[in-house]
């Protein structure tokens, strides 16, 4: 009875994308969808009434503010990065961890930055004028989801930046 050959042990040149990764490639990876995703949800919602006759609503995207178009910027680039930064032989051009590095903080102080903008329009508030007309501002989820998103890339960048012995 013949026994079948053993295939040979995997190479990393075999391995799967997603195997590669480790913590800072899922850190990296997934705080970059989450921040795609973030990047169109509500920054802020406000509602004005007057009289009790007109009212308005209005909401303002994360994307809306041009510090979130440099956070949606910096997530498309980490997300490059989660591809570009996890080749099969391993990383050649280690400088490049800095990369990661410099995008996560860059979108973490942005994104820190648009929550504490959207804290400053009052939170959730109510302000009556005269009793005419009132007003209500609340943050809206997509501030939050900003900042957390954007730790999580910055974290993978730091984490990769340690990995390659760059820290």
């Amino acid at each position: 009875m013949a026994t079948e050959p053993t295939p040979p042990p995997a190479t990393p040149a075999a391995q799967p994308w997603f195997a590669r990764l480790g913590p800072s490639g899922v850190l990296l990876g997934l705080g970059s969808v989450a921040g795609l995703v973030a990047a169109f949800l509500p920054l802020v919602s406000v509602s004005v009434e007057v009289m009790g006759l007109m009212s308005a609503r209005q909401t303002a995207m994360v994307v809306g503010d041009w510090r979130g178009k440099v956070c949606l910027a910096g997530y498309i680039i980490t997300l490059i990065l989660a591809f570009v930064l996890y080749p099969p032989g391993g990383l050649r051009q280690k400088a490049l961890g800095w990369a990661a590095v410099g995008a996560g903080v860059l979108v973490l102080v942005m994104a820190i930055w648009l929550l504490i903008l959207a804290l400053d329009t009052g939170g959730t508030t109510n302000s009556d004028v005269f009793g005419l007309a009132s007003a209500k501002a609340s943050v809206g989820v997509g501030a939050v989801v900003n900042v957390v998103a954007a730790a999580a890339v910055a974290a993978g960048g730091f984490l990769k930046a340690r990995d390659e012995k760059l820290i």
